[in-house]
């Protein structure tokens, strides 16, 4: 049973086995944090631009350190590369 965001909001359906109920429970639960950890980055967005951080960088940032260090040496190595290509490394 697929269950849609608007039988989350709505709670326990009638005639719901166990079953159902637990993994709307879950989704529940995972939609929820899900949205916390949305308003969290905005809030944290909002009072990075507030203290005049470019807001464009910071998220290349947070997308670098998700990555593990030889992803991300890789892709700065690559980056390297192709702006010596171009010229536009100094």
């Amino acid at each position: 049973m697929h269950l849609t965001l608007e039988q989350i909001a709505d709670g326990l359906i009638d005639g719901q086995t166990t079953k159902d109920a637990v993994a709307l429970a879950v989704l529940a639960t995972r939609a929820l944090g899900a949205l916390e950890s949305i308003a969290e980055s905005l809030q944290k967005i909002a009072q990075a631009q507030g203290h005049g951080f470019d807001t464009k960088v910071l998220r290349k940032v947070v997308a670098l350190r998700k990555l593990d260090k030889a992803d991300r040496q890789e892709q700065e190595s690559v980056l390297d590369l192709y702006l010596s290509a171009l010229g536009m490394r100094a």
